[in-house]
């Protein structure tokens, strides 16, 4: 036999089988914790409550792993089960269990198997997944064991208990992807809602492929549900809905909101409340009606509301509201601070304040009907109008037009006069293309922009009288002889109805126009005489210059929105600024107000197009770049292209038009080489 052969053939240590611990029984209060023990310094976590009802109820399952105390310690000493220990402590504190109570435990005697017991012992028993606590419980539920007693041997609430049971009933596909990881545990719950199992078993195999339709399962659960966050308890109270027999139904996993069981007696509810709310509206003669939504279209005998541009109304009837308006935030901040007993009464008058911005809007129009519909905030209301009717011929012709006219004639003139008794000749107006740029720009920096352009416009008007002749005459034209459907909004002036004095401004801008007008009202007290009489002895020089004046304050061409773009307006304005030779660099350049409603990222785009060196680092203040800029306009008479009109294709003053039959080559040739049109103005 050789060395070799010999040294094979002999057992080895490691090649004997371990010796498992003796079983032994130990009393509680010889039990005391082994220093070795790898948490011994770390006292109980909040786990230890759960775990001392679940050893009360199904005793210790795994022993605790002990070896022989040494002197000054107890008998025994854990080496594994400082929690379990804990837990025994716990049900002798409440009472539950004595201090001699034996406690089962393995003896590790050896050196070896004493220190494998301090690390090992978590290592060797795989974690339970709550997939397999779902698919135990539903076996004990089989077994006819009830709730109670589940959740006594567990260690759970009863609540925990029915919520995976609910799970227990899923599609097997279903726990199988929630324990490879494919779903959640929300997920999971979300398909046991679904009754229909081959479905479950469908999201379950896309989860499984590597995608799931969270979105659409969701949309599945939810659709058709009425929830307690249904607009229509914002004005029936769960209380009142469970008084009138209606009932609610809890979410098990308390992740959706209480379902209504009773829709249409929760509706019947909703429209007693919103009738008595609405008795203010009947008793203002309106026909009332109710809909879960609103939107519907109008009655055939009624249309809805017009809409209506504030910003091109009289400052009168801005004023009217802006007070309308007011008062219906007011009755809404009633309606939010008012109790379920207050409630319809802050309702009914926030309908009144509605009612009256409705007639405002309405005009001569007469409010007839309104749609009430659930909201967040209690009710919604949309209003409709009876057209007015037209104007009686008498009020609309005046009496030495209708003498000249017999019977027949007035009725061919009636059917040729629109509603405001001018006569409809329907001109195709050609159009020009506008451009306006308004990518990244806030609606506060557009109404910004078109401001400072009317503004400009303003001043080089009120110096050219004769471009002021054209362009009134040009609006009268428009308003008397073609079309009554042209819209202030459509036009670069408001002659009906002008803006009055501005706030002091730039002197250099319309401030200027406003001081001349003062002067000469006060030239027309002194005189005694009345508006004609006083004009008419103007000189010629003076006259075009009052006319000049006023027709320049009557130029409006604010857009309060980048999605409020007057096309007409703009294109005229184009083209009176080419008559005028409007520039507005001349007298203004950007100044700390105008560029301080610009981000920081505009503002450098300024200054990158003056070629100007722009303060950067990372102490530098928006104040400081707006300042810089404000210094590098005023230094070059720079002035952004967003405030420039575009003269490039406009007629000046006293040029004939341009033949159609001109070629293209000639019309090249006319143009400026060195002077390329402006950009429009952008918003």
């Amino acid at each position: 036999m050789t060395v070799h052969s010999s040294i094979a053939a002999a057992p080895t240590a490691a090649a004997a089988p371990p010796v498992p611990g003796l079983r032994i029984r130990v009393k509680l209060c010889d039990l005391g914790l082994a220093p070795e023990n790898l948490r011994f310094e770390v006292p109980e976590d909040a786990e230890v409550p759960r775990l001392a009802d679940t050893i009360r109820a199904a005793g210790v399952i795994y022993p605790p792993i002990v070896r022989k105390g040494r002197k000054g310690e107890a008998a025994f000493m854990v080496l594994d089960g400082r929690r379990r220990r804990f837990a025994l402590l716990r049900l002798v504190a409440g009472g539950l269990i004595a201090q001699d109570h034996e406690v089962e435990c393995l003896l590790a005697t050896s050196r070896a198997a004493q220190a494998a017991a301090t690390v090992l012992p978590n290592a060797e028993h795989a974690p339970v997944h709550t997939a397999d606590v779902i698919v135990a419980i539903g076996k004990l539920r089989r077994s006819r064991l009830t709730t109670a007693a589940i959740a006594g041997a567990l260690g759970y609430d009863e609540t925990e208990v029915r919520r995976l049971d609910a799970l227990a009933h899923v599609h097997p596909d279903v726990l199988q992807a929630f324990r490879v990881g494919k779903l959640t545990l929300t997920q999971v719950r979300l398909l046991a809602r679904l009754k229909d199992r081959n479905r479950q078993s469908d999201f379950a195999q896309d989860a499984l492929g590597g995608y799931f339709h969270e979105h659409g399962l969701r949309s599945l659960v939810t659709s058709g549900r009425i929830t307690i966050e249904d607009p229509r308890f914002a004005l029936v109270t769960e209380a009142t809905y469970g008084e009138g027999g209606g009932r609610l139904s809890a979410d098990l996993f308390g992740e959706l909101p209480a379902e209504a069981l009773d829709g249409d007696r929760l509706d019947e509810l909703w429209r007693a409340a919103a009738a008595r709310a609405a008795d203010v509206l009947v008793t203002a003669g309106l026909t009332v009606a109710f809909s879960r939504e609103r939107g519907l279209r109008a009655p055939d005998d009624l249309e809805p509301l017009p809409f209506i541009h504030w910003g091109g109304l009289p400052l009168d009837q801005q004023a009217l509201f802006d007070r309308a308006r007011d008062d219906i935030e007011a009755a809404m901040a009633l309606v939010t601070e008012a109790s379920d007993e207050t409630r319809e009464a802050a309702l009914a008058q926030m309908l009144l304040a509605r009612l009256v911005l409705a007639r405002l809007a309405a005009g001569r129009g007469e409010i007839a009907a309104a749609l009430l519909s659930p909201a967040g905030d209690g009710l919604d209301v949309v209003f409709y109008q009876r057209p007015a009717p037209p104007l009686p011929l008498a009020e609309l012709v005046s009496d030495d037009d209708d003498e000249g006219e017999d019977e027949g004639d007035e009725a061919v003139a009636g059917e040729g006069r629109a509603a405001s008794g001018r006569r409809r000749w329907d001109p195709d107006i050609p159009e020009r293309a506008v451009k306006v740029d308004t990518a990244g720009v806030t609606h506060i920096q557009h109404a910004a922009r078109t401001a400072m352009a009317t503004r400009g416009l303003i001043r080089d008007l009120a110096d050219h009288p004769d471009v002021a002749l054209i362009a009134v005459t040009a609006q009268l034209f428009k308003h008397l002889a073609l079309n009554d459907r042209i819209g202030p909004d459509d036009s670069v002036l408001r002659i009906a109805v002008p803006n009055g004095p501005v706030p002091a401004g730039d002197d250099n801008l319309e401030g200027e126009i406003w001081r001349r007008l003062a002067a000469r009202r006060d030239a027309f007290l002194e005189s005694g005489l009345r508006p004609l009489v006083f004009v008419t002895g103007l000189g010629d020089a003076d006259r075009m210059a009052l006319l000049a004046e006023l027709v320049a304050v009557t130029v409006d061409l604010r857009e309060a929105r980048t999605t409020a773009i007057r096309r007409e307006a703009r294109a005229e304005a184009e083209e009176v600024a080419a008559l005028c030779g409007a520039d507005l660099a001349q007298r203004w350049t950007p100044d700390d107000a105008f560029l301080g409603v610009h981000s920081r990222t505009q503002l450098l785009e300024f200054m990158a197009e003056m070629e100007a060196e722009a303060p950067r680092g990372g102490g530098v203040r928006k104040d400081d770049v707006v300042r810089a800029t404000a210094e590098a306009a005023a230094e070059r008479r720079w002035l952004p292209a967003c405030l420039r009109w575009d003269v490039g294709d406009a007629v000046a003053v006293g040029e004939p038009e341009p033949q159609a039959e001109a070629s293209a080559e000639t019309d090249a040739e006319s143009e400026p080489e060195a002077e390329a049109p402006a950009q429009p103005l952008a918003a």
